[in-house]
């Protein structure tokens, strides 16, 4: 403690505490974690899946928590918490005793939730230490069933006392025996474009010279997500069906070994609708879309062979997603007539607001600890925001329609409509506005649509460090199970009905289900998702009959099908709508006569688009056809 309060780390064995001199072993000095604002640090719970520490101080009457690496530092004052004495924290709840009311609370972590009594203290108990004991955790040398299982990692404890093994960081399940396997490798960026997926080694990117993974079913490639374990991906591509309008398919993408190290892939889910952005739950086995046209989360088991749609009513217009394993969380960007980011259970349930204020159009959503990162397309905006403090930092501002993210260990990266490559500030950002991002160039002409960075190492910890009470035996589950922190929520697929016991199914017994509707000539049955998605699903086209028009995002066009395209695809010689009418003369002709532009504005070469003549040669890409920057001399 001393004159100067400090929070530091060391090694378990005490050898960097400069305590020894021993022949054979250095002097150290330890690493310091906090030393700011504390008086009286009083007791540390170390928080693992979140690779945190808090502490509280029992004379500034607060708590404060800090990421393992010492970068990012929350302080939490409360008034209700006078005194704290101990404090433990497990999966999202925080508890302490409080020395002044004779107490032990508890509250979520943020302090999101209400405060509540776990139990009272009598007047003589003075409680200096706090600890947690779950079943769900066991050490394999522990008494119970992990006592005959041998796990070269952690025992986990499942339904009915079943025993499952877990890897360590760094490493990844390699057999149901309980052997892992190190999965230890460098950093990598995966871009979605056109008809490929472009991976950059991002320890390697100088000169860069990135890699293309292709395979026969990659047309428009818009949306990624990846599975940690397996070493998969799934993409969504957009396809077009001869004498229909197209669909869209979420596919898997296999770079495994036993594919003599080439990329195959294979259909996951052949009508996913108009999906806006898709991410997975590995371990729960489940995929998450949304689906723009119907505007809804749509779920399904990581086969494609059962689906379902969130219930929840608490979402308008969802448009980005992203999930938080540890947490058990579902970040959603609500594009209501107050866009918004929510915060919700896995379930889709118990929404909680993070941030309103702000914000225009949030279109890219990535967690990562306690900070979540958005890219917003309507103020140009890349911004982060510490989910516990709820400090917000803005990353980037006032960029060129910003619209997909990835994070990682070091870095932000975020890619931009107008612009070729990708852009990324270094962390931990040390000012409130970042400095000027850094670009990569990919070597293509025009940008990702969508984005996704990982660390094999890092990906695999995240996943096989937390206990999923899905996993095993599918949480008791018949059909999908979604994890939830204390208990499971069960779902049905299409066509079936959750019994009373809230797990099981059963088969709905209607010619047509309550979740289908009838083909106009009686020829089949179709889900209701399946009506209006530009796909026709009817052999009389009657499901695509009095559709509303979809709305395309900023920087969007639409293709006559209806389907919407980035607008730098447009009238750019390479025919990206299925049905050409992105590169029709007649309509180039008609857009170019429609573009008329004002005093002070520039018109670009393509004769599409006009800037301010500030932005001609100012080292920013702001055509389409990057004519802004050409013929320039300095």
């Amino acid at each position: 403690m001393g004159p100067s309060p400090r929070i530091v780390s060391g090694r378990a064995d005490g050898m960097s505490f400069g305590h020894t001199n021993w022949p054979g072993f250095s002097r150290q000095e330890p690493a310091t974690l906090v030393f700011e604002s504390l008086r009286r640090p009083s007791s540390l719970s170390l928080d693992l899946p979140t690779s945190t520490l808090f502490w509280v101080d029992s004379q500034r009457d607060m708590i404060g928590s800090v990421s393992l690496d010492g970068r990012y530092t929350s302080i939490i004052h409360r008034h209700d918490i006078p005194e704290p004495s101990a404090l433990v924290v497990f999966e999202n709840r925080i508890m302490w005793a409080n020395t002044a009311t004779q107490a032990i609370m508890q509250t979520e972590i943020g302090f999101k939730g209400q405060t509540q009594v776990v139990r009272d203290l009598d007047g003589d108990d003075d409680v200096i230490a706090m600890a947690v004991s779950h079943a769900t955790i066991e050490r394999h040398n522990d008494i119970g069933s992990c006592m005959f299982k041998t796990c070269n990692g952690v025992c986990l404890i499942g339904p009915q006392r079943s025993a499952v093994c877990a890897c360590s960081l760094g490493a990844k399940p390699n057999d149901r025996n309980g052997d892992c396997t190190d999965t230890t490798g460098p950093p990598m960026l995966f871009g979605a474009y056109k008809q490929e997926i472009i991976a950059i080694n991002l320890e390697e990117f100088s000169p860069l010279s990135p890699y293309a993974l292709r395979t026969n079913d990659m047309a428009d490639v818009y949306a990624l997500a990846y599975l940690p374990n397996a070493g998969d991906f799934l993409f969504v591509s957009f396809q077009a069906k001869e004498g229909d309008v197209g669909k869209s398919t979420i596919y898997r993408l296999s770079l495994s070994s036993s594919n003599n190290g080439t990329a195959s892939s294979s259909v996951v889910i052949e009508d996913a609708g108009t999906v806006d952005s898709l991410a997975v739950d590995e371990l729960s086995r489940l995929i998450y879309w949304v689906d723009r046209q119907k505007e809804t989360v749509e779920i399904a088991s990581l086969d494609g062979r059962l689906r379902s749609r969130l219930p929840s009513d608490e979402i308008a217009k969802p448009y980005a997603i992203t999930l938080n394993e540890t947490q058990r969380s579902l970040y959603i960007s609500d594009l209501n007539e107050e866009p918004s980011i929510k915060r919700c259970h896995q379930d889709g349930r118990n929404c909680v607001t993070m941030l309103s204020s702000h914000l225009i159009r949030p279109n890219a959503l990535a967690i990562k600890g306690n900070n979540l990162y958005w890219t917003d397309s309507g103020s140009g905006d890349v911004s982060s925001m510490d989910v516990i403090s709820q400090r917000i930092t803005y990353l980037a501002i006032g960029r060129h329609l910003p619209h997909s993210l990835a994070v990682s260990h070091t870095a932000i990266f975020w890619t931009e409509q107008h612009q070729d490559g990708v852009y990324y500030v270094s962390m931990p950002v040390k000012s409130s506005i970042s400095e000027q991002p850094t670009e990569i160039s990919t070597g293509r002409s025009g940008v990702a649509s969508i984005l996704v960075a990982m660390s094999n190492d890092d990906a695999a910890s995240n996943s096989n460090s937390v206990f999923n009470n899905c996993a095993v035996h599918n949480g008791g589950c018949e059909h999908l199970c979604i994890p939830g922190l204390d208990t499971v929520t069960c779902l049905c697929s299409h066509g079936f009905r959750l019994q009373p016991d809230q797990a099981s199914c059963q088969e709905e017994a209607n010619t047509c289900r309550s979740t289908e509707v009838t083909c106009t000539d009686g020829s089949r049955c179709i889900y209701h998702h399946a009506v209006c998605d530009f796909f026709m699903d009817c052999d009389d086209g009657s499901d695509e009959v009095d559709c509303s028009e979809m709305s395309c995002s900023d920087g969007e066009f639409r293709c006559t099908s209806g389907h919407c395209m980035p607008a730098y695809y447009f009238c750019d010689n390479e025919e990206d709508c299925f049905d050409k009418s992105d590169v029709k003369e007649e309509n180039c002709k008609r857009a170019r006569e429609s573009v008329a532009c004002g005093e002070g504005e520039w018109t670009c070469a393509s004769r599409l688009d006009c800037i301010d003549h500030s932005f001609v040669c100012d080292g920013d890409k702001d055509c389409y056809d990057y004519s802004d920057e050409e013929h320039c001399h300095g």
